[in-house]
């Protein structure tokens, strides 16, 4: 029998947990519309910040043989450059020495003068490594510089959330896009540096600010000793941390880490005058960048377009990699920003605009607008195919790389690339005065010598420094204005030309025979031609010994030239 009491009793504690059950229910059905709100929102924010595939997939560790193959691709066109020969002779003074500052000793113009070498290290490097191993030592050491821009720009490729099939993909275009400009040059440690920058920039973008940035600062005391193309990375540098300061103040209103961006510019700048030169290195750059003659003696240093119309009349195959892949490039990233836009990686996206501007202006940058480029063009390429697959309802697959075809080509790559020769080959186009040269040495002729720009480097490593040159490729660290100015008027066949013959103490006259110059000399009755073929005419001085030995002008052949 029950109690009154105590079944009201049950009924109102029943009641209370009823209530505390619909209460329960009706907080925990809030806190799932709550939590499904803050997804929905977190996925609309990281959709707007276009990071639909936060997984990053590092190449280096998913697909080591794959990077390996681009690294040899890299490397793989391996040619002589006009002032390979200079910078063995340099290192091997400065070892000799022991110092990077040495006075000129191949010139009759500057002899004596003081070189402001602001590649002394590149130099002292590449001949530690030629007298070293020979051929193979130089081809050791550009594997392994171009192998740490490759694996850098792999590593960057990964910050961009990028699937493993577009950074295979863009890896490899851009090892192409490269392989013609990594050659023994101090260039090549600029490629590398800046694949370094790029890959911590695109961490600082793509994950959030973070002190490793800091490294930047001994990296570039470094690279101010190595070439000056530090003065790129630097704007680069200056260039990310104003845009991505400004957008982080956009967005929290907040300075803090514009301070600290530019905090780490100052300090890389400050850490740039680590040198032998000190602020002279800067002075080194800014002349030959701003200085009008200059830029008219050296192919790379014109326009883009003026490159491709060179290559174009000389070797029409060199304008596939001179403009085309670059350019290609710099469209690629045009066409995936509108496909794909987005507003956190609008530095970078901000630095590549400036150097593909750069690069069109003087041909010299496009190798490093390509560098800077790759990046936000693997992101926003990255973020396109992964909407596309969204909307098609598709899972992005990886199908990765066969190791067999991989070693295959690894093998070919190495045989095309003479990795397996003793010797480099000139460039397509490119010729050198190997018979006039043989000519003077077999006849024991020495002197000064007024040879065309781009021979300078092989004349001073096969005649000099008994034979002086009149200039050569350290035409803006050594050499007066003047010098320079009046090599272009003579070889351009401009006005002054004649008096660059009579004023300078020249004993023989070295060019091609098409060229401004030769008219010069052809119709100078105090020159005598003595030697002509198809790459190179000699003129000795009228009265002078040589022109009296060689009454008629020996007609000869120039073979193909190699390095050594």
């Amino acid at each position: 029998m029950r109690r009154p009491g105590r079944d009201a009793s049950l009924r109102r504690l029943r009641g209370r947990v009823s209530q505390c059950d619909g209460a329960g229910a009706r907080a925990r059905r809030k806190g799932r519309v709550v939590a499904n709100q803050s997804n929905v929102e977190v996925a609309h924010s990281e959709q707007e910040r276009g990071r639909e595939t936060p997984a990053r997939t590092n190449l280096v560790r998913a697909s080591p043989l794959f990077v390996l193959l681009a690294v040899v691709g890299a490397s793989a066109e391996n040619f002589v450059n006009p002032e390979l020969w200079w910078q063995v002779l340099s290192g091997r003074q400065m070892l000799a020495a022991w110092q990077p500052r040495l006075h000129d000793v191949y010139s009759y113009t500057a002899y004596g003068r003081l070189m402001r070498d602001d590649e002394w290290l590149a130099e002292v490097v590449t001949t530690l490594w030629y007298d070293a191993a020979g051929v193979a030592g130089l081809l050791v050491m550009k594997l392994l510089v171009a192998g740490a821009a490759i694996v850098f720009l792999a590593c960057a490729f990964a910050e961009t959330g990028a699937s493993a099939r577009v950074q295979r993909l863009m890896l490899v275009f851009t090892a192409l896009a490269l392989a013609p400009n990594m050659q023994f040059r101090p260039q090549l440690f600029t490629f590398a540096i800046l694949a370094f920058e790029m890959m911590l920039l695109a961490r600082e973008t793509y994950r959030g600010p973070s002190p490793i940035l800091w490294l930047m600062v001994p990296v570039f005391a470094l690279w101010a000793n190595l070439h000056a193309g530090f003065v790129a990375g630097l704007g680069a540098l200056g260039l990310f941390a104003v845009v991505a300061g400004v957008d982080e103040f956009r967005r929290s209103r907040t300075i803090r880490r514009g301070l600290v961006l530019c905090a780490v510019t100052l300090a890389c700048a400050l850490a740039t005058l680590a040198n032998p030169l000190g602020f002279q290195v800067w002075g080194n750059v800014l002349s030959a960048m701003f200085d009008p003659v200059w830029p008219k003696a050296i192919v790379e240093w014109q326009p883009l377009l003026g490159m491709l119309a060179g290559d174009l009349r000389t070797a029409p195959a060199n304008a596939l990699f001179d403009f085309f892949i670059p350019a290609g490039f710099f469209v690629a990233l045009a066409v995936f920003e509108v496909l794909a836009p987005s507003f956190d990686d609008l530095a970078l996206a901000v630095i590549a605009a400036v150097f593909i501007a750069a690069a069109f202006h003087m041909a010299r940058f496009a190798p490093l607008a390509v560098i800077v480029v790759a990046v936000p063009l693997v992101r926003h390429a990255g973020v396109f195919s992964a909407r596309r697959g969204a909307a098609k309802g598709e899972v992005e697959r990886d199908s990765g790389f066969n190791p067999v075809v991989a070693v295959a080509l690894l093998v070919a790559l190495a045989w095309v690339g003479g990795f397996f020769t003793g010797r480099l080959r000139t460039k397509a186009g490119m010729r050198y005065p190997a018979g006039a040269v043989a000519f003077m040495k077999r006849h024991g002729l020495k002197g000064n010598i007024l040879s065309e720009f781009s021979w300078a480097s092989y004349v001073m490593w096969h005649l000099g420094p008994q034979s002086r040159i009149f200039i050569d490729e350290r035409a803006e660290t050594l050499y007066p204005d003047q010098v320079l100015r009046d090599y272009v008027a003579f070889y351009s066949d401009r006005s002054g030309a004649e008096r660059v013959l009579a004023e300078y103490p020249h004993q023989y006259v070295l060019v091609p025979p098409n060229s401004g110059g030769f008219q010069v000399v052809a119709r100078n009755p105090n020159w005598k031609l003595i030697y002509r073929d198809n790459v190179a005419a000699l003129f000795a001085l009228a009265g002078s010994p040589a022109a009296a030995e060689f009454p008629s002008p020996v007609k000869g052949t120039s073979p193909r030239v190699f390095f050594p």
